[in-house]
């Protein structure tokens, strides 16, 4: 309801898109951020759901997976899977 908060949201779009096309955060990263907002686009980002789930896909492991095998908690390999796959039915238009 304030008068700035139009111009601030499309800011914020404009900065997930560039912050995603130069590479500071991957597609998963970006897909949760949309998934946060329960949106599948931001006003101000011209990111396009193919493009977004394209993304994921090329980020995915061999084994499904689309965090880095790493030693430590499970939780730092499941919940990016998941946010991928979630977006991924999101980004589809399924839900």
């Amino acid at each position: 309801q304030d008068e700035l908060a139009d111009g601030a949201l499309q800011q914020v779009g404009r900065e997930l898109e560039r912050g995603f096309r130069q590479g500071v955060y991957t597609a998963v990263e970006t897909v949760r951020v949309l998934l946060h907002c329960d949106a599948s686009a931001v006003p101000g980002a011209g990111l396009v759901p193919g493009e977004l789930l394209e993304a994921i896909l090329a980020e995915q492991g061999e084994d499904g997976g689309v965090a880095e095998l790493v030693d430590g908690p499970d939780a730092l390999r499941v919940m990016p899977t998941f946010d991928a796959m979630l977006g991924a039915i999101r980004l589809c238009g399924v839900i």
